[in-house]
């Protein structure tokens, strides 16, 4: 039987960003990456970041695809933006 290689990062169809495939990539790109695809997506002004991720948690649900609760600070503070996310 072959063994299929571990993927880390897939090539996302709608902003052409690099996509965690699971939940220890996303917490290796950690600030950077949450910051580049916030931006890309129009969530996140230019003159703001994500300067931590507070919390990683992931959860053991059914279903396809791991899930987990995201916590992040902000360099700014800005009503509507949200620090606690489901990904």
């Amino acid at each position: 039987m072959t063994e299929l290689p571990v993927i880390n990062w897939a090539r996302g169809e709608k902003f052409g960003l690099d996509l965690p495939a699971h939940i220890e990539s996303l917490r290796d790109g950690g600030p950077t990456f949450l910051t580049q695809a916030f931006r890309e997506s129009g969530v996140l002004w230019p003159d703001n970041s994500v300067t931590q991720i507070s919390s990683l948690d992931q959860m053991k649900l059914g279903g396809t695809g791991s899930k987990a609760l995201l916590s992040v600070t902000y360099e700014r503070d800005v009503p509507g933006l949200s620090q606690n996310l489901f990904v």
